[in-house]
């Protein structure tokens, strides 16, 4: 990490900082900043320098919290978008009163929120696109960053959440550590419970069943008669090669 005076010397800091906190034309209301995810390294470089005038962050609090209400308009990228505004106004030291837009983020929550599955994920994750409602591990992480941060929608079933960010075979590398410390920052939200067992085993069925079928077609094939009889006739050839072994010898 570079230390905070050569910050300045990263390809297109300064250009890009001078685009955020440009003052609009006058009569104009401030922009949304389009395509938050790249300017986020630009937000916090420009906090951690100190480079940023008091007028300069009044303009890109108005310039976030702009971005932030366009959102009710998308339909992708949304839980991430809004967990940036919240983390970078408070970079900026112009934190959201998080009391105001509470019931919104909580929208956006329910709203992202999926039981349907797809690309070797399981069901009950955030998806980051509405026209594709499958679960996105990315998503969920921040969906999880929100609720601690703006609280739990009264209707939503966290065991569902649970069951998505469950170990599984089909994650690798960072993926595992990912679900792993978002499902641990689930179980310990304020004021959340953790799972009953008799959940656990509900949310947990298609699992369990799939356990047990796989238990059950071992248990046929063990006592499949002709596999008895194989390896009766099996026996009896052993034992008669040694018997004749023995005569022999």
């Amino acid at each position: 990490m570079l230390p905070a005076d050569q910050l300045g010397q990263l390809k297109d800091y300064q250009e890009r900082r001078r685009s955020l906190v440009s003052e609009p034309p006058r009569g104009m209301k401030p922009q949304v900043i389009a395509s938050l995810t790249q300017f986020d390294w630009v937000i916090r470089a420009a906090a951690l320098r100190n480079d940023l005038s008091p007028q300069e962050r009044d303009l890109l609090e108005k310039r976030l919290r702009a971005t932030l209400e366009d959102l009710s308009q998308s339909r992708s990228d949304v839980l991430e978008t809004a967990l940036r505004v919240t983390q970078l106004l408070e970079v900026i030291q112009r934190p959201l009163d998080r009391d105001q837009y509470r019931d919104k983020v909580r929208d956006w929550l329910r709203t992202f929120h999926t039981k349907n599955t797809g690309g070797f994920q399981y069901a009950g994750g955030f998806t980051q696109y509405l026209d594709h409602p499958a679960g996105s591990l990315e998503s969920t992480s921040y969906a999880v960053k929100l609720m601690e941060a703006y609280g739990v929608p009264e209707d939503l079933d966290l065991n569902w959440v649970r069951s998505f960010l469950r170990p599984s075979m089909y994650r690798f590398s960072d993926d595992k550590w990912v679900a792993a410390a978002s499902l641990d920052r689930l179980n310990h939200l304020a004021g959340v419970p953790r799972p009953t067992w008799l959940e656990v085993l509900y949310y947990e069925r298609t699992l369990l069943a799939a356990a047990v079928l796989v238990g059950l077609c071992i248990y046929a094939t063990l006592s499949s008669p002709k596999l008895k009889t194989v390896a009766l006739a099996d026996g009896r050839a052993q034992s008669n090669s040694q018997a004749a072994a023995g005569q022999t010898g």
